[in-house]
This record gives structure tokens, sequence and C-alpha cells, in this order.
């Protein structure tokens, strides 16, 4: 089984269980764990519009209430 590495370019440490898998499907150690540390790729802006638009499309029904 291969030694799993650091996705970022200038890390070579070696991850552990606990390694933290990014939107952008690559995996980070601790240190570039975060989006500005790696450059990702992934639009989180895009992603949070999307499932906004996704939270306002459905409708929301109240079965307890009574309609009069």
């Amino acid at each position: 089984m291969p030694k799993q590495l650091c996705a970022h370019e200038s890390c070579s440490v070696k991850l552990a269980l606990t390694s933290i898998q990014c939107k952008c499907e690559k995996k980070f150690c601790s240190t570039h764990r975060y989006p500005e540390d790696h450059m990702c790729t992934y639009d989180y802006k895009e992603g949070a519009r999307k499932e906004l638009l996704k939270c306002m499309s459905t409708a929301i029904v109240h079965s307890k209430v009574e309609i009069i």
C-alpha cells in the first residue's frame, strides 16, 4: 500500500487517519487544510448559492396548522 502524502506541492508530510479532505477532492495535512493555504479550486460562493437556491425552492408545508 503506497504512503499517502499531503497534496500540497511543497509538502511531503505523510497523512494520518485524521487527514482532511477538502471539497476539491484532495487530502491535506493539518497545516494546509484551509482553502487559502492550498489554493483551493472549489468555488465556495457558487456552492453556497446552489445550496441556498435548493432550500428556497422547496415549499414549506405546515401540516399541524389548519387552513381557515
